[in-house]
């Protein structure tokens, strides 16, 4: 059942529906999550500590790091560890003409 509301999460999202936090989809999905385990939870800790960018919204919190252009191997490693919580892919963005 998790993969299958995933899926239909990230299909929603490709067809440019605002998937927010609200949502009935989304909260089904993150009822059928498990709990992280100690280590992911150290991992979050020292993202949170570092880069990681954390905002409560009215519609529940978002969650973003960027990394430059030369992490893209840490970065899919993060994703890798973590990708049945996020919702986006990562993707890169350009800034003042450099990617990021």
């Amino acid at each position: 059942m998790k993969k299958r509301l995933y899926e239909e999460i990230i299909r929603k999202k490709r067809q440019g529906y605002k998937i927010g936090g609200k949502s009935k989809l989304l909260r089904l999905y993150r009822e059928s999550l498990k709990p992280l385990t100690r280590g992911k939870r150290e991992i979050l800790v020292g993202l949170a500590l570092g880069d990681m960018n954390i905002k409560r919204l009215k519609t529940g919190t978002r969650v973003r790091w960027e990394y430059g252009y030369k992490s893209e191997r840490y970065i899919k490693h993060i994703y890798q560890l973590f990708k049945d919580l996020i919702i986006s892919e990562p993707y890169e963005k350009e800034r003042n003409g450099v990617k990021t």
